[in-house]
């Protein structure tokens, strides 16, 4: 009994958390296709600001409706360094086009 009590707690403790593409800043969640605007209100300044561009191949369909890929494009994205102290992760959020891309956590912070 005491088991199963024990495991229907844990899932919904599992489920109950934040996604694992968001993360709070304070008490404030941050997911996904948020706007650099919002992600500041939430968080504040970053600690770090990069920049950095990626090559992207674009594809395209020719008049026989075969896929031929194009020369890449090149693609900004913008990446947030945060550092919410020694007992957190130090995290990246990249920005492209102004909205939130991805998350990464990269060690300890100071």
């Amino acid at each position: 009994m005491r088991a199963t009590l024990a495991a229907f707690v844990l899932i919904l403790v599992c489920v109950g958390g934040a996604p694992a593409w968001a993360l709070y800043c304070g008490h404030r969640l941050v997911s996904l296709g948020e706007t650099q605007t919002t992600v500041w209100y939430k968080c504040g300044a970053p600690d770090t600001t990069t920049w950095r561009v990626h090559y992207r191949a674009v594809r395209e369909a020719d008049a026989f409706d075969t896929l031929q890929t194009t020369p890449y494009v090149p693609v900004v994205i913008e990446a947030w360094v945060y550092n919410f102290g020694p007992q957190r992760f130090l995290e990246e959020f990249s920005f492209e086009e102004g909205r939130l891309i991805s998350i990464q956590p990269l060690g300890y912070g100071y």
